[in-house]
């Protein structure tokens, strides 16, 4: 493709250096990554500008270079643009095809509950005739196929990337988990959704990146911009700063919860150690033919909050023709996803994994357990890395809470500095701020930066009495892994 047709659809604020018009093979916003015939897309990141690497792309055969400040001279083609970061979507999207003209999108967002929220969607779509793919924390699911995603929400390159994939596997509706980062950072700048889904909007929620709650909501706020004119837009009514964000809305919109206004209603919830039923009850002013009915679910899930999720699934689905009879058909067959309230064994040993890493979250999981009637838990906790100091100084007194209401014998705390990312590593101010609160909190635990060897040593107290709880985000990841081998099954 020439460079011409990659970049008809930005607007320069000036083209630079030879008047040429080279093929692209590639497209990169990293210099490593750049070849023959690249284009490269200087980006200004957080930690390292892409301005400083033009010359190493350069160097290793890029053809054209797109900048949204002054750059080295080079003997390439030089596109300036206001934007750098918005033209890689863009670009990525004329390269890929625009894989998202073929598709049905569907946006989750939200600070707690988009994975399950957006597979349990997944499930309910698909009892239709269209194939479902999911992008998100889990990662990119496509037919029957999945694979590891770096971010919830890709960056623009991958993400097209991945719906270019999708399309060419015959699917037809996507849903995508959107990130406050990626709509900070125009990752889904360009695309536009069929309907958008807001879980919750919850403060402390990466205060590392958001300077301010306000900033947050008004980041998230940003994915209404890119619902189409005829679009949905799916809210909580149980959360008053979606319900406030959701009023901006002027087209169509769905509201879900326990609220009696809700448009899609659960009522009469009866939870249990096998999971949950409860009716929904759809309003007459949704447009679907499911309006004005109820049904009961019966879900295989642990835990309230999955209601919750259930209940945000299925108000999604009801725009896009779903019957209540398929909905119940797939609520029942749902099985626990990986590492939400997801219920393990290993030999004679039960445990529960949960990437809980914001206090709401904390309360949800050990709120479930409460209702379970567990007579002893063994609790492994894993500091929240990279998100600052006052989510981990609030997450510890949550712990210290339920440690006070619940049988927990033994307290198990790691940064799980073997097994996380860069990106996830838990600084010392924030071990700090969470080790602290736990001491002044009276709380009795055993600390190792470790995985692994919390692990190990949980495995030789356990007993066949105990429950154990993996509970934390990046830092658990590889939790049930590190347990199953300390335990020699």
């Amino acid at each position: 493709m020439q460079l011409s047709q990659l970049t008809e659809t930005i607007n320069p604020v000036a083209r630079l250096g030879p008047p040429v018009d080279p093929p692209i093979s590639s497209v990169t916003a990293d210099s490593r990554q750049a070849g023959e015939g690249s284009l490269f897309i200087a980006i200004p990141g957080e930690v390292q500008d892409g301005h400083d690497y033009i010359t190493d792309a350069v160097s290793r055969g890029a053809r054209a270079i797109i900048v949204e400040r002054t750059c080295p001279d080079v003997d390439v083609p030089v596109i300036k643009v206001q934007d750098s970061r918005r033209a890689l979507a863009q670009v990525a999207s004329q390269f890929y095809a625009d894989p998202a003209g073929a598709l049905q999108l569907v946006g989750v967002t939200g600070s707690v509950g988009k994975t399950s929220t957006s597979l349990i969607l997944k499930r309910i779509l698909e009892e239709g005739e269209v194939s479902v793919g999911v992008i998100g924390s889990l990662g990119i699911f496509t037919g029957d196929s999945r694979r590891e995603s770096l971010f919830t929400t890709p960056d623009a390159l991958a993400l097209q990337a991945a719906l270019h994939e999708m399309r060419s596997h015959q699917i037809g509706r996507v849903v995508m988990e959107v990130s406050s980062h990626a709509l900070a950072q125009e990752r889904t700048h360009g695309l536009l959704f069929d309907a958008a889904l807001f879980t919750n909007l919850l403060p402390l929620e990466h205060s590392d990146f958001h300077p301010t709650f306000d900033h947050y909501v008004r980041t998230k706020a940003k994915l209404l911009d890119q619902v189409r004119p005829d679009g949905v837009v799916v809210y909580n009514a149980d959360d008053p700063n979606v319900c406030r964000l959701a009023q901006s809305w002027m087209g169509e919109s769905i509201s879900f919860g326990f609220h009696p206004s809700a448009d899609v209603r659960a009522v009469q919830p009866r939870t249990g150690v096998d999971g949950s039923t409860f009716n929904v009850e759809v309003g007459g002013s949704v447009r679907s033919s499911a309006r004005s009915s109820s049904i009961t679910l019966d879900l295989p899930l642990l835990g309230m909050h999955n209601v919750g999720n259930t209940l945000a699934a299925v108000a999604a689905a009801l725009p896009f023709g779903a019957e209540l009879r398929a909905i119940q058909r797939a609520v029942r067959a749902l099985r626990p996803f990986a590492r939400r309230m997801e219920p393990l064994r290993f030999g004679e040993v039960r445990a529960i994994d949960d990437t809980v890493g914001h206090p709401y979250s904390i309360d949800r999981l050990f709120g479930c357990i409460e209702g379970l009637g567990c007579r002893s838990l063994i609790l492994v906790a894993a500091i929240r890395g990279g998100r600052g100091t006052p989510i981990n100084a609030a997450n510890a007194q949550r712990y210290a809470h339920w440690y006070r209401r619940l049988p927990i014998r033994s307290v198990w705390i790691t940064a799980g500095l073997d097994a996380t990312m860069e990106k996830d590593r838990v600084t010392p101010e924030e071990e700090r701020a969470f080790i602290n609160v736990l001491a002044d909190a009276n709380v009795p635990f055993e600390y190792t930066p470790f995985l692994a060897e919390a692990c190990a040593g949980v495995a030789t107290v356990v007993t066949p009495d105990d429950v154990v709880l993996l509970a934390g985000a990046q830092g658990m990841d590889a939790g049930s892994n590190f347990l199953r081998h300390a335990l020699g099954v």
